[in-house]
């Protein structure tokens, strides 16, 4: 129980601190280009904690299309017209 917490209260403060990154970065940075970044940043430490923990990490071609299909319609364009509406 106290590990869903934990997990739970991780994902909100991230979330919830999303705006506040958006907000202090736009301007300074092309909203382009913070998308990069963000989702950059997030595949190195997912691969990274994907190979601590020895997770498999190989997909078929159909997999990989799918997950760039999904990525590019609900993540980055997402957040790409979030960054444009800030």
């Amino acid at each position: 129980k106290t590990m869903k917490f934990a997990l739970y209260f991780i994902t909100v403060l991230i979330w919830g601190t999303t705006w506040l990154a958006i907000k202090f970065q736009l301007g300074v940075v092309a909203p382009e280009l913070s998308v990069v970044y963000r989702f950059g940043l997030a595949s190195i430490l997912l691969t990274t904690y994907c190979l601590l923990r020895k997770v498999r990490l190989r997909f078929t071609h159909r997999e990989h299309g799918l997950m760039a299909l999904q990525g590019l319609l609900l993540f980055s364009s997402n957040y790409y017209l979030v960054y444009l509406a800030t």
